[in-house]
């Protein structure tokens, strides 16, 4: 958390939106900081602090970097619908984790809760391991899929500066969409 508080200023400044931290517990994305650009506009996402890794996007920056078995094993388990987009099978899941991996960043397209669009990213230790992930939160009103594509490189880039600060020494550039 002390790590990545510059960044998340940053990220919250450049971007306008709510900027989500989270660690992923084997299950869940466990939001551990959370700032909001404009006090009137406080947050739509999550009123706990407990996410489903599966329909949220800091949940699947998370779980598109893990180990088999940790992704299997979630797959394994149900996969709870919440809204019409939720991804609750593992074919689904599975492919668009294979797409976040392949550009660095995960989209929350109202998986969680409708009308409510994230851009996350994975935050990785000395190691590679990927342990957190920082994400852009907005009404979907507000985060057009153009939007999109404008913010996830800044995602990408505030995941990687806290990486940085953890000692990671690698790179993830995602892919033009």
């Amino acid at each position: 958390h002390r790590e990545a508080s510059a960044a998340i200023d940053r990220l919250m400044r450049l971007s306008g939106e709510s900027v989500h931290l989270a660690l992923f517990d084997g299950f869940n994305a466990v939001v551990i900081a959370r700032k909001d650009n404009d006090p009137a506009h406080r947050s739509v996402v999550t009123e706990t602090e407990h996410a489903p890794a599966h329909c949220t996007a800091v949940g699947k920056a998370m779980l598109a970097f893990q180990p088999e078995p940790i992704i299997e094993r979630l797959c394994q388990a149900r996969l709870p619908r919440f809204t019409p987009t939720t991804l609750a099978d593992a074919r689904s899941l599975r492919a668009d984790l294979a797409r976040v991996a392949k550009l660095g960043y995960a989209l929350d397209d109202g998986e969680h809760r409708v009308g409510v669009r994230c851009i996350g990213a994975p935050i990785r230790d000395r190691s590679g391991l990927v342990f957190a992930a920082i994400s852009v939160t907005s009404a979907a009103t507000r985060l057009p899929t153009k939007r999109v594509a404008q913010l996830a490189p800044l995602v990408v880039d505030a995941a990687q500066d806290i990486s940085r600060r953890l000692g990671w020494s690698g790179t993830i550039r995602p892919a033009r969409t």
